[in-house]
């Protein structure tokens, strides 16, 4: 089977944290940019069987509901869309109202994905978010009201002005809502967000975020509340009710095939990462031409390192990475691996279990620079 992520850049506001590929000036194109991811879905989806779609952003909430429907019926056109199919949209709570939760509903949508990230006025505002302390109970009320049933929140630690409280706050809020799915992301300005304008502001002076040993801390308890409310923690920065994994994105994490189409939109084919044009224009005059945005280096890309990626992307699951079956896949590579493995289990970091190795709560704290350490490798 294979899912495909399909990007939506468009966005209300530009949020200080983000250093996705957005655009808060761009909405007269927003005809022109569903017509050209179209065209490129017609080609890259041709003949797979789908058992999970995800419209990501951006705020793909945002568009005229109208346009989603027509994406997804492009997929249908081309693809087969499995009936047990999971097919997620992201949505801010100021774009979600009874009317537009219907529409997507109706479409083919099952499962909503609420970008959500603090209830607390001073956080949202610093956060250049559009919605208030009350939105996001409102936009799950629509969405519930139109026959949703599989909801996910995301939250954000660390964000300015919050505190311990506050973050406690608003994870009994975000609880009180009973959602299926939450996501705890936190807070990075390195690689990840080094691009945003809130990294930026922290470089010049002009803001501050919380400490590592203090997140470190919120983390911790984040996921002991988390826990006790019935929401399992299977991923480092997911948790989620029996069966209400997201299914999409468990095929990142245990390196599944996944296609995807848009502007900057990544992919693997099972062989090599790859990805598309992040410009706009480069993006709609390459699709026009040929049918494909995909960035010229990324047809020329050497093949993905499948063990190390699998390594690492599998030790972010709580279940861990069986090493027989990844010797299995890979001859050799645990002999390759040894010395990191016995040096992270050494430092606190990882536990075995047999042939299973895991991340200790240690180890998904300083998970970056263990994984760092898998790619140097």
């Amino acid at each position: 089977m294979n899912g495909l992520y399909l990007h939506v850049p468009f966005c209300e506001a530009r949020c200080s944290y983000c250093a996705f590929v957005t655009w808060a000036d761009r909405h007269e194109q927003q005809g022109e940019y569903f017509a050209a991811l179209a065209v490129e879905v017609a080609r890259r989806c041709e003949g797979l069987a789908l058992d999970t779609i995800y419209f990501g952003g951006g705020t793909p909430s945002l568009p005229d509901p109208a346009l989603l429907d027509g994406i997804l019926q492009c997929v249908r056109d081309v693809a087969t869309i499995l009936p047990d199919a999971e097919i997620t949209l992201e949505a801010n709570p100021e774009s979600v109202s009874p009317e537009r939760a219907a529409a997507w509903r109706a479409a083919g949508f099952n499962r909503v994905s609420v970008g959500v990230q603090s209830f607390d006025a001073r956080v949202l505002e610093a956060a250049g978010r559009l919605h208030g302390p009350d939105g996001p109970a409102r936009a799950l009320a629509a969405l519930r009201g139109a026959g949703f049933e599989n909801l996910s929140l995301d939250l954000i630690a660390g964000l300015p002005h919050e505190t311990r409280e506050s973050l406690r706050d608003s994870r009994r809020r975000a609880l009180e809502l009973a959602p299926q799915h939450v996501s705890l992301y936190l807070l990075e300005l390195d690689e990840a967000g080094k691009h945003s304008p809130l990294a930026a502001s922290v470089r010049a002076g002009r803001a501050s975020v919380v400490d590592d040993d203090a997140l470190a801390d919120w983390y911790e308890e984040s996921r002991e509340d988390l826990e006790a409310a019935g929401l399992s923690g299977y991923e480092i920065s997911n948790f989620a009710r029996p069966g209400r994994e997201s299914r999409h994105n468990l095929k990142y994490w245990t390196c599944e095939p996944f296609t995807a189409a848009g502007v900057a939109a990544h992919w693997f084919d099972g062989m090599r990462r790859r990805h598309n044009l992040a410009g706009f224009e480069a993006w709609q005059r390459a699709v026009a031409l040929g049918g494909d945005g995909e960035a010229p280096e990324s047809r020329d890309a050497e093949p993905s390192d499948l063990a190390q990626e699998r390594l690492m992307l599998g030790l972010r699951l709580s279940k861990g990475v069986d090493l027989a079956e990844l010797e299995r896949r890979h001859p050799g590579c645990c002999a390759r691996f040894a010395p990191l493995l016995e040096q992270a289990g050494e430092d606190g970091l990882i536990f075995r279990d047999g042939q299973v190795v895991r991340l200790t709560l240690r180890g998904a704290l300083l998970s970056n620079e263990l994984f760092s350490e898998i790619v140097a490798g």
